[in-house]
């Protein structure tokens, strides 16, 4: 899962550098609900609140995990038959993973003060 957010000069979207879990977990690693935060296409500076930070799917994992899972499948059909197959299951694991933690980062919102 990568954190990203928009800029509000540019509309460009920027990665955000921490991670955490959901927003209330990144609240109490930053201390504060808002946080200043640098856009890297046209350098503005600016303040946004956490909640206008969102989590997207990284699929950096899930195409490794569907690489490996296909050199395995391969040796495991030579060896075992089709029970081999049962090793694709891996990168729809990893899909799974990532999608309730995106979901779970965006469907939590910090209060607003």
């Amino acid at each position: 899962m990568n954190l990203v957010h928009n800029c509000s000069s540019c509309k460009k979207t920027n990665t955000f550098p921490e991670k955490a879990p959901d927003r209330g977990k990144l609240q109490m690693k930053l201390d504060n609900s808002e946080v200043q935060v640098n856009c890297k296409n046209c350098g503005k500076l600016e303040k946004i609140h956490l909640n206008k930070i969102t989590a997207i799917i990284n699929y950096t994992p899930i195409l490794i995990a569907f690489v490996i899972s296909l050199i395995v499948t391969a040796i495991l059909w030579l060896t075992y038959g089709a029970i081999g197959t049962i090793t694709m299951t891996i990168p729809i694991l990893f899909w799974m993973v990532e999608s309730n933690a995106t979901n779970t980062f965006n469907k939590f919102l910090v209060r607003r003060h």
